[in-house]
């Protein structure tokens, strides 16, 4: 997403996982770039990241003083914090997990939207490959209902394994 909005100065990512994705957001092909916060609800997934993942796959997420990782739910995190972001960046989440229904509705889409900057955009990563025709939809129109207008954008075309961005 950042290649679409290179002007991007703030993201903050709901979810951690690799620390793949944060750490890209550091590299210094996005120069103005200058804080990252990733919120982490589970504190192993950062363990087994900084220990199973290599450094250079994760473009200093650990310890660049520009990225932030809180052991922290990302969306009660916009909600109680009141920060503001660029980008808004919300991870690849297992539909069928109990909980992450509420990644997915209104309060939470409208949450984000408040917690954007002028300008700002919200990226929700979707496993298409995991949804029904019905899920899809529903998220789509939820997201509609939030912010009123949502490109789709899709990272590849491998039978089995689609997945793409609602922008």
């Amino acid at each position: 997403p950042l290649y679409l909005f290179p002007d991007t100065e703030t993201i903050c990512f709901i979810g951690l996982g690799t620390g793949m994705s944060a750490g890209a957001a550091l590299d210094e092909e996005f120069p103005k770039v200058g804080r990252v916060v990733s919120c982490e609800l589970t504190p192993e997934v950062v363990d087994a990241a900084k220990a199973w993942i290599p450094e250079p796959l994760t473009g200093g997420v650990f310890d660049d003083p520009r990225s932030e990782i809180l052991i922290e739910d990302g969306r009660h995190f916009l909600m109680a914090s009141g920060e503001r972001f660029d980008m808004i960046n919300a991870d690849l989440f297992r539909p069928y997990r109990r909980g992450v229904g509420s990644l997915y509705s209104l309060d939470h889409y409208e949450v984000v939207a408040e917690r954007l900057n002028p300008g700002g955009v919200f990226v929700q990563w979707l496993p298409l490959y995991q949804l029904t025709e019905d899920e899809f939809g529903t998220i789509v129109r939820t997201m509609l209902g939030a912010f009123g207008e949502v490109t789709m954008w899709r990272n590849n075309f491998r039978p089995g394994k689609e997945k793409v961005a609602l922008i």
